[in-house]
């Protein structure tokens, strides 16, 4: 007896019938993935944020070897040491003062010191381990064992040796740490946030965006994806970052405001949304993961949208950019949080 086969059409639907449900699943499973990425990450910088709260009750101060005006130096925008870096050789330990350690490492030429890798984690005489690395959350950024950062292609300096804390995600978590030595009232944007500490260190501002050069320049593919922060080759200047070096200097000073200010800290609501300005800090350190798509502040998340073609203003917690107040359900006064409209996640320590 002839035995039936199955027709051609009967192929075709069983391959569709496969295709969408191929279609369904993928993207479901990439979503419990990324939410489970998203929880670990969040974990993660918990545990580093009590480790931060644990030195600054202790010692009176962030973490932090070399001071916040060192950080936020201009030499520092090319050598491209971290914030977190910088906390790391407190928290974690792994100076080391022997004449020619393994590692010399720093914010400039002149503001340096010895590190050796294997002493991280490690309590010894005279220094407290507040906080040990695993290596799975802990790679160099050199481009070989992760993604790149400032000198991965031979900076000149050890800095690219060192570790770097990592997301859930694979990319390195930024620290921002406020300069406690930056006295003056915030009257304008430059008290709050620069690029760098102004020559003669006078007028300081709270926060500086050469701590993080290292991951935000331009041409740097940041994590285990490469993401670049900065706008590529035919794309428009508004892409990527909103931190990115792509970004006029005064707009990123301008963006740190928003995303750095103190939500419940307006100076005066009654000004245009991109006059409005923090009187505070969201706190002294505030720790940073770009998220499942790998760019901090993503100018095409929802946040990003809600800038237009400009800064994130600190303004727009509370007003549009059209100066119209943000209200509730009820039409009464209220605020938007201007982080929960990007994928990146934030964690803040005292």
């Amino acid at each position: 007896m002839r035995q039936r086969g199955f027709t051609l059409i009967e192929l075709l639907v069983a391959i569709f019938i496969i295709a969408v449900l191929v279609a369904l699943v993928v993207p479901a499973l990439s979503q419990v993935r990324n939410a489970a990425r998203k929880t670990e990450t969040t974990q993660f910088m918990n545990g580093l944020g009590q480790a931060i709260a644990t030195f600054n009750l202790e010692n009176k101060r962030p973490p932090g070897y070399f001071s916040a005006a060192d950080m936020g130096s201009t030499e520092n925008a090319t050598r491209g040491f971290s914030n977190m870096q910088n906390m790391m050789l407190e928290l974690a330990g792994g100076v080391d003062t022997a004449a020619s350690p393994p590692l010399t490492v720093g914010p400039t030429n002149s503001e340096t010191v010895g590190v050796d890798i294997a002493k991280i984690g490690l309590t010894s005489a005279g220094s407290k381990n507040y906080f040990t690395p695993q290596s799975k959350n802990y790679r160099k950024q050199n481009g070989q064992e992760s993604g790149q950062r400032l000198g991965w292609n031979g900076g000149g300096n050890d800095n690219v040796e060192l570790p770097e804390l990592e997301d859930a995600f694979g990319a390195p978590i930024l620290a921002w740490v406020i300069d406690h030595t930056a006295a003056q009232p915030v009257n304008a944007v430059a008290d709050f946030a620069a690029e760098a500490t102004p020559a003669g260190n006078t007028a300081r501002p709270r926060f500086t965006w050469n701590g993080n050069a290292a991951f935000l320049s331009t041409d740097i593919l940041v994590g285990k994806k490469r993401v670049a922060q900065t706008n590529q080759t035919g794309e428009p200047a508004t892409a990527r970052s909103l931190l990115g070096q792509h970004r006029p200097a005064a707009e990123r000073a301008e963006t740190m405001t928003g995303f750095l200010g103190g939500p419940g800290s307006p100076k005066d609501l009654s000004l245009d949304t991109d006059e409005i300005l923090p009187t505070g800090a969201r706190g002294s350190v505030v720790l940073h993961s770009a998220g499942k798509d790998g760019v901090f502040l993503n100018r095409s998340d929802r946040g990003g949208a809600l800038a237009g073609s400009g800064p994130l203003h600190y303004g727009l917690w509370f007003k549009d950019l059209a100066n119209n107040a943000w209200t509730d359900e009820n039409g009464r006064s209220s605020t938007t949080d201007l982080l929960d409209r990007f994928d990146d996640i934030t964690q803040t320590a005292e």
